[in-house]
């Protein structure tokens, strides 16, 4: 039964993830008059980044549960579950947080705040630092933003999370520049949108992203 949930754990926040890209493409790309309903409403872009947010909260919630299940079914690991973790160890900041680690708990809190909560947390952090850059960079040129976009930005920050989110950002850029191409050449438009940008690039890190975190050495970035 712990294997089942453990393989599950493995593919039920990627699966969500892709599920909630593909809702917000064909929201963005099709303009479906269903989205329009009040039943349509529930997936809004900002109810969506509500899901992501939720959902890798509780991925996170289930893997510490995970671990603690596994230490605590005997043996050595069960120490895991008994050990404090003193002030006295050189480890940047602990004495502030001596309150938490400090107990009965503090070996399995302590891990599980850098093997699961983290990384978590760098992807709130860098997707809502790159939201606010995003809203800046509407007040000042507009025209680069269709309704939505910069909720979309937002929403393909959070569904590649960190560390694919350095493969991200310079993916939008390049994507602006082929899309421009594109439609300079074929339509003799002159201005393109982020919206598309934030999908194509979203799309190359879901397909290709662990291969090039691992190509470019990004594993280095993953806590």
């Amino acid at each position: 039964m712990f294997s089942i949930f453990l393989n599950a754990s493995q593919y039920a926040l990627p699966i969500l993830l892709v599920v909630l890209f593909f809702v917000a493409c064909t929201r963005y790309m099709f303009h479906f008059s269903f989205f329009e309903t009040k039943c349509g409403s529930f997936f809004s872009f900002r109810n969506l980044i509500i899901i992501a947010i939720v959902g890798r909260i509780l991925n996170a919630l289930f893997l510490m549960y995970l671990q603690y299940s596994l230490w605590s079914q005997g043996g050595m690991e069960t120490a895991f579950l008994n050990s404090p973790i003193s002030h006295d160890i050189p480890i940047e900041g602990i004495k502030n947080f001596e309150w938490l680690f400090n107990n009965k708990f503090g070996y399995f809190l302590f891990y599980s705040w850098g093997r699961f909560w983290l990384s978590l947390v760098i992807t709130f952090v860098v997707s809502y630092g790159f939201y606010g850059l995003l809203h800046v960079f509407k007040l000042k040129n507009e025209r680069f933003f269709n309704v939505g976009e910069v909720e979309l930005g937002l929403l393909c920050a959070l569904i590649v999370g960190w560390p694919s989110f350095v493969l991200f950002v310079p993916l939008v850029f390049l994507s602006v520049v082929l899309i421009s191409i594109v439609r300079l050449l074929l339509f003799k438009e002159k201005y393109t949108t982020l919206g598309g940008p934030f999908i194509l690039a979203c799309a190359f890190v879901i397909i290709f992203g662990s291969y090039l975190v691992s190509l470019f050495g990004l594993g280095v970035l993953k806590v």
